[in-house]
């Protein structure tokens, strides 16, 4: 890889065709497994179920909604990595190989996602209107409404398993993109000046949330 103190990225350049996008999506996928791997550390430090256990009332309420942010935001981005989409997706069948117990951890946080998070589609959330009923000397019915029950987190050694994937797939990955590296830098080498200089200057942009940035980026 690159020493980014080292050069002046003024004076880039990018480099297109069918290899460097492969390059750029592995790339994309490792920063959003880096990011994972973030969020997790950060809940386990900060939000353990031991740091939990020393907080009560609103602080103990509070810690929990932010406990259940980071869990959804890892959970969001680990399952982007095998998504369809515009980049080159993961398959677990090639990151896991050989690894039937990853493959079984790996489908489950991708269940939990589409049908906890994404979608309520299953008994982890619950809602019911109960009504508060009174003795024989009170009246019948003291009141009612509705109460919504929802899982907000889980034990941190699924954490840590989910830790454990994002971890190997980057150790998976990190192999390809110093391979593809290696390769794509030996084809811009054996570009001629004129070629080099023709190549569009560095431009990036990541747009703006309610212009043209939702629309497909290829």
């Amino acid at each position: 890889m690159i020493d980014d103190q080292a050069l002046d990225w003024r004076n880039a350049r990018v480099i297109p065709g069918p290899k460097a996008e492969i390059l750029s999506d592995l790339a994309a996928v490792v920063a959003d497994l880096e990011r994972v791997d973030q969020i997790l550390a950060a809940c386990l430090d900060q939000f353990s179920e031991t740091a939990l256990a020393q907080l009560d009332g609103s602080t103990l309420a509070s810690a929990m909604v932010l406990k259940s942010a980071l869990i959804e935001s890892a959970i969001i981005a680990y399952a982007r990595c095998f998504a369809t989409g515009r980049r080159e997706r993961l398959r677990p069948e090639d990151i896991y190989r050989d690894r039937p117990q990853g493959q079984e951890s790996h489908r489950l946080f991708i269940t939990f996602r589409s049908k906890h998070i994404a979608h309520a589609v299953n008994a982890m959330e619950q809602a019911a209107v109960l009504a508060l009923i009174g003795d024989e000397t009170e009246m019948p019915v003291k009141g009612l409404g509705p109460v919504v029950i929802r899982l907000q987190s889980f034990g941190d050694e699924n954490l840590v398993v989910l830790q454990k994937l994002t971890r190997h797939a980057r150790a998976v990955l990190q192999p390809r993109i110093a391979a593809q590296v290696r390769e794509l830098l030996s084809d811009v080498r054996n570009l001629s000046t004129e070629e080099l200089a023709a190549l569009p200057e560095n431009g990036f942009s990541v747009g703006d949330f309610r212009g043209d940035a939702l629309h497909p980026r290829r």
